[in-house]
């Protein structure tokens, strides 16, 4: 007498597993082909005055804004740690005596590795929000929070 071969009941279930992690290891694989996207300069939206002022209005409204803005970085020290720097920034490249918008700028280190502090730098970055911090005086400051891919030091 043959031995019926038995039938695998979890195979549906299977084949489903199977069917996504061959689509999520295409989507991997094709992201490793193209590049990563936040490296790339080009695909950061260069702003007008009044663009960035509706960014710095409400910051939460633009999560995710892939932008470029340039600063004067006035404070990077131990207070802020080697991932967060504070700058002065605006839209366009000007002077750094015309830049009024406080600002947190956040990143990986490495990004970071070339900056200090009164250094006028171009950053590209992805708008994540607020961030709150206390001042000099003690007063609690709520300013836009940006998401450093790539800093540039210009001056």
């Amino acid at each position: 007498m043959k031995k019926k071969r038995k039938k695998w009941p979890f195979f549906a279930g299977g084949a489903a597993i199977l069917l996504i992690l061959v689509v999520v290891l295409l989507v991997v694989v094709g992201g490793l082909f193209s590049g990563p996207a936040h490296l790339d300069r080009d695909t950061y939206e260069t702003l007008s005055e009044r663009e960035y002022e509706k960014i710095v209005r409400n910051p939460e409204a633009h999560e995710g804004r892939k932008i470029l803005v340039y600063g004067t970085v006035f404070q990077f020290d131990t207070r802020t740690g080697p991932e967060v720097f504070m700058a002065d920034t605006g839209a366009q490249k000007v002077a750094s005596i015309f830049y009024d918008q406080y600002t947190a700028v956040t990143g990986d280190a490495e990004v970071f590795v070339e900056v200090v502090e009164d250094d006028l730098v171009a950053i590209y970055a992805s708008v994540a929000g607020t961030q709150v911090y206390e001042t000099v005086s003690g007063d609690d400051r709520e300013v836009p929070l940006l998401r450093a891919s790539i800093v540039d030091v210009i001056g």
